[in-house]
């Protein structure tokens, strides 16, 4: 008897782990959002990268860290803020003119489609050749 109870404790919390595992770990598995555009304003003093929104929805509430790279390997990080970003809208990000060679965008948002709104993961990385 005393083994049974043994047993049957060992499934319940391995029950349990496998639910409280699913909650902690749910919004990971959803898949982040990728498509954006990009492409370089060069200027003298200032370059602009030009981020295109192309996932097909418009973005509510972003919260973005874009880290710049450049070629000697130093970084310089940028963090903006939106209320919206519509689906096509290109947005502006001023950097000092440096050789960047590489672009690393991670971020949060929601997509808001007729009563649902669904919190998303912005991920997206780009390697630049000159």
């Amino acid at each position: 008897m005393s083994s049974d109870f043994g047993e049957g404790c060992f499934w319940v919390l391995v029950g349990f782990a496998l639910i409280v595992g699913c909650l902690v770990f749910h919004e990971e598995l959803l898949p982040p959002v990728t498509q954006f555009g990009v492409e370089w304003d060069y200027g003298i003093f200032w370059h602009d990268l030009l981020l295109t929104n192309k996932t097909g929805h418009d973005l509510w509430d972003v919260e973005l860290e874009l880290i710049f790279y450049t070629e000697d390997g130093a970084s310089l990080e940028r963090s903006k803020l939106w209320g919206k970003w519509s689906n096509g809208e290109t947005k502006r990000i001023s950097v000092p003119a440096y050789s960047y060679s590489k672009v690393n965008l991670r971020g949060n948002a929601e997509i808001r489609e007729q009563e649902e709104v669904k919190q998303v993961k912005i991920r997206a990385g780009w390697i630049f050749y000159r």
